[in-house]
């Protein structure tokens, strides 16, 4: 897997999908778009879509975990709906705990005084970027500490 690539942050729901995408060096998350669907088969045509649009190496899909780290309620759906991904794509498909993150995201918002009405059309996005960000940083962190071991 090269080190430097474009990444796609999913933020996986039954109405909408929240898609981030991070720079050519993979370090850093931007909330790209929030596509409401019909079905599974949608979603991941948007996908797929996005990951030609954007040249993306990786898709990282969000898994909803609870605070005790079990998988949440909708863990199965994520999982059917990762797999069915990576069947329609030669692109790696990887899970990545996005606990927290719409909360975090909402938290952000209000902070920059955003509307409640703008809120809701960018929370997606925004916790895909902020799942996605989680993921970059944790692999940087792991690929720094494997080269300082050698």
């Amino acid at each position: 897997m090269p080190i430097d690539m474009k990444f796609l942050g999913v933020d996986h729901g039954t109405v909408r999908i929240g898609l981030a995408v991070s720079d050519e060096m993979g370090m850093i998350a931007t909330p790209l778009a929030v596509v409401r669907i019909k079905s599974i088969a949608d979603g991941i045509d948007h996908i797929i879509s996005r990951v030609e649009t954007h040249q993306v190496g990786m898709i990282v899909v969000g898994m909803p975990f609870r605070l005790d780290g079990s998988p949440g309620q909708a863990a199965d759906a994520v999982r059917k709906f990762a797999d069915q991904l990576a069947g329609r794509t030669e692109i790696p498909v990887d899970l990545w705990d996005e606990r927290m993150t719409t909360v975090q995201a909402e938290r952000s918002m209000i902070d920059a005084d955003m509307t409640r009405k703008s809120r809701k059309k960018r929370i997606d996005a925004v916790a895909a970027q902020m799942m996605l960000q989680s993921y970059l940083d944790a692999r940087r962190l792991s690929r720094k500490a494997t080269t300082d071991e050698r």
